[in-house]
């Protein structure tokens, strides 16, 4: 278990720790180890931009954001050097995963939630795959 403090000052920006791209999955997938932050401004934009989506599942954007770090099963490219973090979900039609945008922020050595939201998987697909949780045997 990571023990970390729940809040931390990052460049003037108040932001919240919520997980990690651990060391392992860095290997995987290609990308630099390091603690995943939500600050406020991001906060504030995810809550403009999907409330009714978030208010629909009964859930705030701190809680959204943890259970996608928490259970993603694919890592996806973004766009602009980004990572995608997915969780897909089966038996929905159209919004049928959920995913954050990360950047790195070097200088900081910290990865930046950018968006959180609801996705098609049709969309997703067209992104270029990292990684994917493979399935337990049956």
């Amino acid at each position: 278990m990571i023990k970390r403090k729940p809040t931390a000052t990052i460049h003037n920006l108040s932001g919240v720790f919520v997980g990690r791209i651990t060391q392992t999955r860095a290997k995987q997938i290609g990308c630099k180890c390091a603690d995943i932050f939500l600050t406020k401004n991001y906060v504030r934009h995810i809550k403009l931009v999907h409330s009714k989506e978030l208010d629909a599942l009964g859930i705030t954007v701190e809680n959204y954001v943890r259970m996608i770090v928490e259970h993603y099963n694919e890592v996806r490219e973004g766009t602009h050097n980004s990572i995608l973090l997915v969780v897909r979900q089966t038996g929905r039609t159209t919004h049928d995963a959920a995913a954050i945008r990360l950047f790195y922020d070097k200088p900081h050595d910290w990865w930046e939630i950018k968006t959180a939201e609801p996705r098609s998987t049709a969309d997703l697909d067209k992104r270029k795959l990292l990684w994917k949780k493979s399935q337990p045997p049956k």
